[in-house]
C-alpha cells in the first residue's frame, strides 16, 4: 500500500528525506528510479529515458507504482525522473498522497554541482529539472515544501508536520 510519494527534481533530497521519514514512521522506503533500474536491468535511469522514450517510461513507472500499491506493507516512494512524466498533461501521480519538494533553481543547481558532480550548465539543468510539465505537476500538488537552504533536520521536521 502506498502511503505517500515524494516528488521533485534531481538532487532536491527525495531519497534522503524518504529514508529518514520512513525510519521515523516505520514505513518501507523505495526509490522508484532504482526500482525501475532493477526490474528492467538498466544501469542508468537517464539511459532508460532515452532508450524507452517518455511514453514507455511513463507507462512503466505507473505500472510499477500500481504493483507496489498492491503490497501489504506501507510504502513511502521517491519518484524522481517519473515526475517529468506528468508529461503530456497526465497527472496520474497525484492520485496518491504526495509531497512535492522544490528549491530555488540556482541554489539546487549549485547543490547538484557540488554533491552530484552534475555536468550540466544552469540553463540545461533548468530546462530539464524545471520543465513546464514538472512545474504543472508541482502547481497541482496539494503539499509543496521549498527546501532551499534548509538543513536535513529542518526538512524532515517540516515534512512530518505536513503529514
Amino acid at each position: 500500500m502506498i502511503q505517500a510519494l515524494i516528488l521533485g527534481p534531481t538532487g532536491v533530497g527525495k531519497t534522503r528525506l524518504g529514508q529518514a521519514w520512513a525510519k521515523e514512521r516505520a514505513l518501507t522506503f523505495i526509490d522508484l528510479d532504482q526500482q525501475l533500474q532493477r526490474v528492467y536491468k538498466t544501469p542508468k535511469i537517464a539511459d532508460a529515458l532515452v532508450q524507452w522514450g517518455l511514453p514507455l517510461f511513463y507507462q512503466r513507472s505507473l505500472a510499477l507504482l500500481q504493483l507496489l500499491e498492491q503490497k501489504t506493507e506501507c510504502l513511502l516512494i521517491a519518484v524522481g525522473a517519473g515526475t517529468q512524466l506528468a508529461a503530456q498533461g497526465q497527472l496520474d501521480l497525484l492520485n496518491w498522497p504526495h509531497l512535492f519538494l522544490v528549491a530555488e533553481a540556482s541554489w539546487l543547481w549549485q547543490q547538484n554541482q557540488l554533491y552530484r558532480q552534475d555536468p550540466r550548465s544552469l540553463t540545461d539543468f533548468c530546462a530539464i529539472e524545471f520543465h513546464p510539465w514538472r512545474e504543472q505537476l508541482c502547481q497541482a500538488s496539494q503539499q509543496i515544501l521549498d527546501i532551499t537552504g534548509l538543513s536535513q533536520q529542518m526538512i524532515l521536521k517540516k515534512a512530518l508536520e505536513l503529514n
